[in-house]
């Protein structure tokens, strides 16, 4: 059966995905992020309270020596789009070299989140 067939009365799998998604908060999609990063092996940093931080610094910043990489994302809720200074940041990090993401919640539920991690 394909990922758009239905049984009579349930939903597709997009319409699933898409319903999860907009119900996921933010907090949630870190939790999951952060747990299958350090499962990977990668040293994660997460500022928890950012009230005294400076603007737009994207939520997590990871690294991996085994992996040679390093990487920060900044975290959405679905449909929510970056601030101009957490846009600046991920700009000026990925000027340097550094992977810099924006993920939402149908990005972990889709599985690409995960393959990005996985990479060598």
């Amino acid at each position: 059966m394909s990922a758009t067939a239905t049984i009579q009365g349930a939903m597709t799998l997009d319409e699933f995905i898409g319903q999860t998604a907009a119900e996921m908060s933010e907090r949630t999609l870190q939790t999951c992020v952060l747990a299958h990063a350090r499962w990977l092996g990668y040293k994660c940093y997460h500022t928890h309270n950012s009230r005294h931080s400076g603007a737009g610094f994207p939520d997590i910043v990871a690294i991996s020596r085994d992996r040679n990489r390093i990487w920060v994302a900044e975290l959405k809720r679905e449909g929510k789009k970056p601030s101009k200074a957490q846009a600046q940041w991920l700009d000026y990090f990925a000027a340097v070299g550094i992977d810099a993401y924006v993920w939402t919640p149908s990005s972990w539920l889709s599985g690409e989140i995960q393959k990005i991690l996985e990479r060598e």
